[in-house]
């Protein structure tokens, strides 16, 4: 496990506690007998212990269950935006947080009803933007990504994963062959790599399913052959986005053809072999040139 990977797992298990001690802290609340706190209490309680078992579990092994710290994220970054909406509209006068026992308890920390949202909403996305953070470098140590984020590495390997039967590299390794080649070229347009994976990766959205990364590979690649592809080819399905649906798609494809059949341990697959290393090459390499007619006479 790799030292960002460690990181994370501290991190991730600091704030699994930070969400126990807060589903217990609003326990007491609910029997408060007070009707306007209890039903906040309750539906609190029950979001902090949920958090609690998905960054419980994923620091038990970072490696193995990481993407359960997606749903965390994503559960913030919801609380989030709705906090900066009922800001930014006038309604962040709120009676919670904290639980009120405790606040009653120690003044202290009661402040005012205007601050609750702005300090509320400082905690969320400073926790939100470190475990982001984090997250990512992590990926990228596992991953030794130079280039593509690691949710885009994902989207190259479920790909590879779907269109290629059997083959003899991990899909993982094939994404990140693409991300070396990627790395290291020098050209202006490397950004549409990125808008295209982030299309191929939403585009199951469409049809109501997961995104490509979170189903099996048979729903997959079923997904890609029978929806995705067929909906491109029969022009229906996806309006204004066919087109750009189209490019994405092959290109993704494409991505995961180079970077697999570039690879020397798919070569007997293909019957390829490198040019230096075929027989007939091996002999006297100079070119033979016919003779030059002698002067006329």
């Amino acid at each position: 496990m790799t030292r960002e990977e460690r990181q994370l797992t501290w991190f991730v298990a600091a704030t699994a506690l930070t969400f126990a001690v807060e589903a217990a802290l609003y326990v007491p609340e609910v029997f408060r007998d007070v009707p306007a706190t209890a039903p906040y209490a309750i539906n609190s309680t029950a979001k902090d212990v949920l958090f609690f078992a998905l960054t419980a579990v994923a620091a038990s092994d970072i490696r193995r269950w990481s993407r359960l710290i997606g749903f965390v994220i994503l559960g913030h970054v919801v609380i989030i935006t709705l906090l900066v909406l009922a800001i930014a509209t006038g309604h962040g006068d709120f009676v919670f947080p904290p639980p009120r026992w405790l606040a009653d308890l120690i003044p202290a920390l009661d402040p005012t009803e205007s601050a609750r949202a702005w300090i509320w909403l400082g905690l969320c996305v400073a926790a939100t933007g470190s475990l982001i953070w984090l997250y990512h470098r992590a990926l990228k140590a596992r991953y030794q990504l130079s280039y593509l984020w690691p949710i885009e590495h994902d989207t190259l390997s479920a790909v590879a994963d779907a269109t290629l039967d059997e083959p003899r590299m991990k899909p993982a390794e094939i994404a990140s062959a693409i991300d070396t080649y990627w790395a290291k070229l020098d050209i202006g347009y490397k950004t549409r790599l990125r808008l295209a994976l982030w299309l191929v990766l939403l585009l199951p959205l469409r049809w109501l399913r997961p995104p490509l990364t979170f189903i099996s590979r048979d729903m997959r690649r079923d997904l890609i052959e029978n929806k995705m592809l067929r909906a491109v080819e029969t022009r229906s399905g996806l309006g204004p986005l066919r087109r750009t649906a189209q490019s994405a798609i092959r290109f993704a494809m494409q991505l995961v053809y180079i970077g697999y059949y570039d690879d020397p341990r798919s070569y007997p697959d293909t019957g390829y072999e490198r040019f230096s290393d075929r027989k007939e090459d091996r002999g006297d390499r100079t070119p033979h040139r016919p003779p030059r007619p002698g002067p006329t006479g």
